[in-house]
C-alpha cells in the first residue's frame, strides 16, 4: 500500500471519528441541558418545602443551605 493511500485512509478514519466526537459532544451538552433544569426543578421543591416550616426553622435551614 502506498503511502498516499494510507494517508488518505488515515484521513477518513480521522473524520469518522470526529464526526462522531462532535455526535457525543452533542448529546452530552442536551443532557447536561437536561440536568440543569431538573436541578432547578428540585431547588424550586425545596425552597418552597423551607418556605411551609415554621419562621425560626426555615431561617436556619435558609443558613445551612446558603452556606
Amino acid at each position: 500500500m502506498r503511502n498516499s493511500e494510507r494517508l488518505l485512509e488515515r484521513a477518513e478514519a480521522l473524520e469518522r471519528e470526529n464526526a462522531e466526537l462532535r455526535l457525543r459532544l452533542e448529546q452530552s451538552e442536551a443532557g447536561r441541558g437536561s440536568l440543569e433544569k431538573r436541578l432547578a426543578a428540585a431547588r424550586a421543591r425545596v425552597e418552597a418545602l423551607i418556605d411551609r416550616l415554621p419562621a425560626n426553622r426555615a431561617d436556619a435551614l435558609r443558613q445551612e443551605h446558603v452556606s
